[in-house]
């Protein structure tokens, strides 16, 4: 049915690791940014034990790397969630959530269906969200997929 839509296999090979996205989501949202407990500048950088958090090192508060994001509170790979929203905002069809299922090899329909409501979404959240995509949209251009 989606025979031109790049597979997840392939997909995640070209794309990374989730801890490559969240490398990404900390240099484009929280590498420039305070401390939200001491509001001092580049003071923190990404937990070497807790990797979706982010470290302050004048005051040790740790916050996640996902908050104000779709990301926030999943536990579901972030690389699951990126080939969603390539899937459905960058692919030029629209893609059925029985298919998503599928392919990304997540039982819960419940779960991909909120995904791609979240995705669907994106307009309505934070400005995190629409950095993070166009991130993400690069990234996606880099490696030919749109």
């Amino acid at each position: 049915m989606y025979d031109d839509i790049v597979d997840y296999d392939d997909f995640s090979e070209r794309v990374g690791s989730e801890n490559d996205i969240l490398d990404l989501i900390y240099d484009e949202i929280w590498k420039k940014t305070y401390c939200p407990k001491c509001k001092r500048f580049n003071t923190h950088s990404r937990s070497k034990y807790a990797l979706k958090n982010i470290l302050c090192h004048h005051c040790s508060t740790q916050w996640s790397a996902l908050q104000e994001t779709i990301f926030f509170k999943t536990r579901i790979d972030l690389v699951k969630w990126c080939y969603v929203i390539y899937a459905i905002s960058f692919y030029p069809r629209k893609v059925s959530v029985k298919w998503l299922m599928t392919e990304l090899k997540i039982n819960s329909y419940n779960t991909v269906w909120h995904m791609a409501n979240k995705v669907k979404a994106v307009a309505n959240h934070s400005p995190k969200d629409k950095c993070i995509f166009r991130e993400l949209e690069n990234i996606f251009r880099r490696h030919r997929f749109i």
